[in-house]
């Protein structure tokens, strides 16, 4: 079962590199039409105004179609790389749960949620990290608006790991706090300038701050 997730991550990402090329391919080979149209139109001087008018539309037309497909092939592409960073930290981080045992005899607080809810809560979590990291790729973003996420979600395995097998709530309320913290830097670097990543983020920050409240009430 293991092994077949693992490649399924694979082929999500051989698939996304693959339409990438397509689409940079794409990109340089309209580009090298446009100015070899320019230069034949500009080399016969003896054409009609019209007729260069008519092959300019034309031209045109044929250009809006393949910018809609390149930009299916990078949504598409989008979409596969972000499940596929997403599946490498949630993996590892699903591994590491274990809500019997040591987590059934913990006392936890009233305004905590049943175990069998908390699934639920961190699908809808991993799936907004989908969508803001398919909204930043599709953006073109770089630098520290696409770097700090990934490197939030990498924490996360980290924090299971010092709840759910360590047994450590000190650590666990440490690294929640990071990573709530890490989550809302993430929101605010994204404000004005990536509606739908700001808006995944900050749902995300409340469940974490939700969560970080939850380990600190356990911790007491």
């Amino acid at each position: 079962m293991h092994l077949q997730k693992c490649l399924t991550f694979g082929v999500h990402i051989s698939c996304g590199g693959f339409f990438y090329v397509i689409l940079q391919t794409a990109r340089r080979l309209a580009r090298a039409g446009d100015r070899q149209s320019v230069e034949d139109e500009v080399s016969a001087s003896g054409s009609f105004v019209g007729e260069i008018v008519y092959r300019r539309l034309r031209y045109f037309i044929g250009q809006i179609g393949i910018i809609y497909c390149m930009s299916a092939v990078r949504r598409l592409w989008a979409v596969c790389a972000s499940f596929g960073i997403v599946l490498a930290f949630a993996f590892p981080s699903a591994l590491c749960v274990d809500t019997g045992g040591w987590y059934s005899s913990l006392r936890l607080p009233e305004f905590a949620l049943d175990s069998r809810y908390y699934t639920f809560v961190w699908a809808a979590a991993y799936l907004a990290d989908v969508v803001a990291y398919s909204s930043l790729f599709c953006e073109g973003a770089d630098g520290a608006r696409l770097y700090l996420p990934v490197a939030q979600g990498i924490f996360n395995v980290f924090w299971c790991y010092c709840f759910f097998v360590l047994h450590s709530v000190i650590a666990a309320v440490v690294v929640s706090g990071i990573i709530a913290v890490w989550s809302a830097t993430c929101a605010i670097l994204n404000f004005r300038k990536n509606a739908a990543a700001f808006a995944a983020f900050t749902l995300k920050t409340v469940w974490l701050f939700y969560l970080f409240a939850v380990i600190v009430a356990v911790m007491r």
